[in-house]
């Protein structure tokens, strides 16, 4: 019997058997007291039989025990793999999408949690039931061992059956909420709660992006980690889930996504939180990062002002316009922005239309006219614009010459008039005042403000140069001789390019900078 055990053992077994046999000998078979006492000689022999009994015994019983040992263990380590919410730790290579669980990936508080609850109370004997707009009320409160210990205090302390005040660490609301996570795992394992709108194209558009796609919920964690594997069948083995006790501070408070961005190495800019609640968007914006609001049916009249994006459904929203760029180059389509440059265009306002090529936004200004703009000449419309200097003299040194570094000196209101860039030669207006760059806040008769470089600046009572004439053309430098560029002020004109301003047409205005042209486009 013992060596066809043995014979079925490992050698790591073995070793292990010869370690702790002497000590499982003891156990299994103890010496027992003789009622005689032996000679010496049959004492000594009768010593080493026991012992080598004893010691064999053991051996065999210790590497049975190491073999056991060691079989759980891999059976645990293949029980684990073929869990697919168990996502080894990796640092995140792009963005994030941080998903909440309930009423954002799944309309599961209504018919869900709500009746798990329920039937929780029913079947320990506690005489409460939470109807629809109840539950509403109670969902202002993030995690349900601390809504029913709200409500048991708040609402119904007569349904409490316990000496003890109610809280979230008392053994009845823990067993309770236990009972709760079992029913509302049957439900969720039934298939009864699909997916809200949406949620499956957001996600798949993420996931092809390269994005990393994690959960981020105040809710017990198997009952996350099954509505992920029943609901997201193709998400969930690479789908990270943050949820639970795993964090002390519940939502609104920030502690589960700060959570989240330091396990995926990512900065707090480069996630953007889908949520669908004021909690949830309170906790996402309190960690500093972009939420994407989804409202949900208890959630329909809550205030989501600070809401990057506020939606009805994720059908509501594109991936590659709205939320890849927001987080790529921080502005969102529609957003009211003022444009810093180039120049010309300084001080303008519109609204973002979308990414362009590069690091540049195409914007569509008041006017109409649609521009792609640099995101560096780009300020979202709410913040202050560049201030004017202080009152009294502004000092701003231009480039050095031969002859030394000359002085311009010009005060706000000073009546000035502009030198260039061409197509602003001759025309008058007042300082503003000096802003970084070595350029002056210039606001022109028209109206319009721009930012215009020192030497392109003149005070008005000296005589201004007199502006091109009509046929002034724009020259390029070719070798000593200059290329012609046939265009004249007035003269109508289509324009070919760049591709947002294709097919446009209008009136040329003047030569400009290199080998452009001014152009008033009809709008």
């Amino acid at each position: 019997f013992w060596p066809h055990i043995v014979c079925h053992v490992s050698r790591t077994s073995l070793m292990m058997g010869f370690v702790a046999a002497p000590v499982l000998a003891g156990k299994l078979l103890p010496r027992s007291t003789p009622t005689v006492a032996p000679s010496a000689a049959t004492r000594t022999a009768g010593d080493a039989g026991q012992a080598t009994l004893n010691y064999a015994v053991g051996l065999a019983a210790a590497s049975v025990l190491a073999g056991c040992w060691r079989s759980r263990a891999k059976l645990g380590a293949r029980r684990k793999a073929a869990n697919p919410t168990q996502v080894v730790a990796a640092k995140a290579e792009g963005p994030a999408l941080l998903c909440d669980c309930d009423g954002t990936l799944v309309e599961t508080e209504r018919d869900g949690h709500r009746v798990a609850f329920n039937k929780a109370f029913k079947e320990v004997g506690i005489d409460c039931e939470w109807d629809v707009e109840l539950y509403g009320e109670l969902l202002t409160t993030g995690g349900g061992k601390e809504r029913m210990a709200r409500y048991f205090s708040d609402y119904n302390p007569s349904a409490w059956p316990y000496p003890e005040l109610p809280s979230k660490a008392h053994p009845a609301i823990m067993d309770l909420h236990q009972l709760k996570t079992k029913l509302f795992m049957e439900i969720v394992e039934s298939g009864a709660l699909p997916l809200r709108e949406g949620v499956k194209d957001l996600l798949s558009a993420a996931k092809a992006a390269g994005w990393t796609i994690a959960v981020c919920s105040t809710s017990n964690e198997k009952a996350v980690a099954a509505v992920v594997r029943v609901a997201l069948p193709e998400f969930a083995p690479t789908t990270r889930i943050f949820a639970g006790d795993c964090v002390k501070a519940k939502k609104p408070d920030p502690a589960i996504y700060n959570l989240a961005a330091t396990e995926l190495g990512l900065a707090p800019s480069k996630c953007v939180v889908v949520e669908d609640t004021n909690i949830g968007l309170r906790a996402g914006k309190a960690a500093g990062m972009h939420v994407l609001v989804t409202r949900s049916i208890y959630s329909e009249g809550e205030d989501f002002a600070g809401a990057d994006f506020n939606t009805r459904n994720a059908t509501e929203i594109s991936f590659a316009k709205d939320l890849a760029l927001l987080v790529d180059l921080g502005f969102t389509s529609g957003q009211r922005v003022t444009v810093l440059g180039p120049p010309a265009m300084a001080g303008k306002k519109g609204c973002i239309v979308g990414p362009a090529s590069g690091e540049a936004i195409a914007v569509r200004f008041d006017s109409g006219s649609v521009f792609n703009i640099e995101t560096r000449f780009i300020q979202d419309a709410v913040m202050p614009a560049p201030t004017a200097g202080p009152a009294g003299p502004a000092t701003v040194s231009t480039p050095s010459t031969a002859e030394g570094d000359g002085v311009l000196e010009f005060t706000r209101g000073q009546r000035v008039t502009l030198l260039g860039p061409p197509a602003m030669v001759g025309a008058q207006g007042s300082i503003l005042g000096p802003v970084p760059g070595g350029t002056f806040a210039v606001r022109l008769n028209s109206g319009s403000v721009f930012n215009i470089e020192t030497r392109y600046i003149q005070d008005a009572i000296a005589p201004a140069p007199t502006s091109q004439p009509a046929t002034a053309l724009c020259a390029a430098a070719a070798g000593e001789e200059e290329k012609q560029l046939g265009f004249a002020p007035g003269q109508r004109v289509v324009a070919l390019g760049p591709p947002a301003m294709a097919g446009k047409q209008g009136s040329i205005v003047g030569p400009a900078l290199g080998e452009t042209f001014a152009v008033r486009f009809n709008s």
